[in-house]
């Protein structure tokens, strides 16, 4: 019998400030070399800022990724290559802002993580399209340990109806 020692993970990348593709082809690089093999990949897509405004749309795609990491390793590692990248902080003021490169964890294997600083399943993915969409591109059986529902029902049954172009 083969023990399985790699972890399943599924990303978000998102950039809209600066070379926008050059930033998320940077940041899957240093993920590919510093946290694991990136083993599926969504097309990008071009949409709009969420929850405020902003000079330049997102692109955004979603990875899968084997690692050994455990999910509090992999986060570190992860905030390192956003900040290598030129990442600010997140919010300002409790309000989303800009930003060069954003990765975020959705799933890690099936578990269910509330820490501090870190929430497994990812918080925010079910009510974002520029995340259910990408996701559901490479993993739409994947059912969400929290919810018990696949990641295409929950894309189907998502209120943001933003409107996304792959670039």
């Amino acid at each position: 019998m083969e023990i399985n020692l790699y972890n399943t993970v599924f990303l978000s990348i998102g950039s809209n400030q600066g070379e926008r593709l050059f930033n998320i082809e940077k940041a899957l690089t240093i993920i590919s070399s510093k946290a694991g093999d990136i083993y599926l990949k969504s097309p990008i897509y071009e949409n709009p800022p969420l929850d405020f405004e902003a000079e330049m749309n997102f692109y955004n795609l979603c990875i899968g990724i084997k690692t050994k990491l455990n999910p509090q390793d992999l986060l570190f590692v992860l905030q390192q290559i956003e900040l290598k990248i030129g990442r600010n902080k997140k919010t300002l003021d409790r309000q989303y802002t800009s930003r060069v490169i954003d990765i975020d964890i959705i799933f890690f294997n099936d578990i269910v993580l509330d820490s501090e600083n870190l929430k497994i399943p990812h918080l925010l993915f079910k009510q974002r399209n520029f995340v259910l969409k990408p996701l559901s591109d490479i993993a739409a059986k994947f059912i969400d340990p929290f919810t018990g529902f696949t990641v295409d029902y929950l894309h189907a049954n998502c209120q943001d109806k933003s409107v996304l172009l792959i670039v």
